[in-house]
């Protein structure tokens, strides 16, 4: 079950990363 909590936070943060670079690039763009 830890493992399993480590592997969400890791996705969270992970996709959290991938949103932050995605909205940089958009304003970039802009």
């Amino acid at each position: 079950m830890s493992n399993r909590a480590t592997a969400t936070a890791s996705f969270r943060r992970t996709r959290a990363d991938t949103v932050a670079a995605v909205e940089l690039i958009e304003v970039d763009r802009i």
